[in-house]
């Protein structure tokens, strides 16, 4: 894609999947195969893919979307903490 990894892909990957894998796939541009990333420890399920990613994208559009963006400013972030404070579930509007 032209572009260099960054948050921190260059430091944990080879960790995790070994030098020459990393290598690999930062040279190479290979796509790996949903088995090939469980075996190597990318992945943790790859079973039912398209529904869990469904799940897990639902999960998080309902949560406090730039909050989770790290933006700790927002009004999401505030109502966060304050909902946590009072011990009530937050209202999010994603602002």
């Amino acid at each position: 894609m032209g572009l260099s990894p960054d948050g921190s892909t260059t430091y944990c990957l080879p960790r995790r999947i070994g030098l020459g894998r990393a290598l690999e796939l930062r040279l190479l541009n290979r796509a790996l195969s949903a088995q090939e990333a469980l075996q190597w420890g990318l992945a943790n399920r790859v079973d039912h893919l398209e529904r869990e990613a469904h799940s897990v994208a639902a999960q998080l559009a309902a949560g406090p979307t730039r909050a989770i963006a790290t933006m700790t400013a927002s009004e999401d972030a505030h109502e966060a903490i304050g909902a946590f404070k009072e011990k009530r579930i937050p209202v999010f509007r994603g602002r």
